[in-house]
């Protein structure tokens, strides 16, 4: 059985009225990681906190959705090695000139506290926008979304992010297996499908 946390692209609810099936970028990894092993998953979903829980518990096999090695719930469960790594940059959109630095820059982002935090850390005035591929200037968004909007990276790193999937601890059969299958994504693969899961 496998939950999962709502965190876009990585996993998203479905939509209300359809097909009760979650959707995003880990959730189809896990449907191909059941494949290979002949497996049915059975979703469910929650907060991170209850995932854990009850994933230390033995009541599920498998957490995702955005989880990252600075999650917080490493003495409670297991993370995989990190399968890949996003960072969150500012960007321009092509042909634009990119700035040295942040500072007193208005710098568009949809809405995300978080990222706002990152922005006014880094002396950037940050600008919510209701779609950050869209509009001139400096924006801040994750490198996967580069392609997507036609921006290009000004080399300015506000954070990096390695994602992994939580699996119970103590179950280092399962582990390898996942693991095994989470090392040999190929990253054009990862690439292709946040493409997919972030249009």
């Amino acid at each position: 059985m496998t939950h999962c946390t709502p965190a876009a692209p990585w996993r998203r609810p479905p939509a209300a009225g359809t097909d009760p099936q979650p959707q995003g970028v880990e959730v189809r990894l896990v449907e191909e990681l059941a494949g290979q092993l002949g497996a049915e998953v059975t979703w469910t979903s929650g907060a991170t906190a209850e995932l854990v829980s009850g994933l230390h518990d033995g009541a599920l096999d498998l957490v995702v959705g955005g989880l990252t090695t600075q999650d917080l719930w490493t003495g409670e469960v297991t993370f995989t090695r990190p399968y890949v790594t996003v960072r969150t940059v500012v960007a321009v959109p092509r042909g634009e000139p990119a700035p040295d630095d942040v500072q007193d820059l208005p710098v568009r982002l949809e809405a995300d506290p978080q990222l706002e935090g990152l922005l006014r850390a880094a002396g950037a005035e940050p600008q919510i926008v209701p779609d950050a591929g869209e509009g001139a200037g400096p924006v801040a968004v994750q490198d996967w979304e580069l392609d997507l909007h036609s921006l290009e990276a000004t080399g300015i790193e506000l954070q990096s992010a390695e994602h992994v999937w939580a699996v119970r601890s103590g179950e280092s059969g399962w582990q390898v297996e996942v693991e095994r299958f989470l090392l040999g994504l190929e990253p054009a693969h990862v690439q292709e499908l946040l493409d997919e899961e972030g249009a």
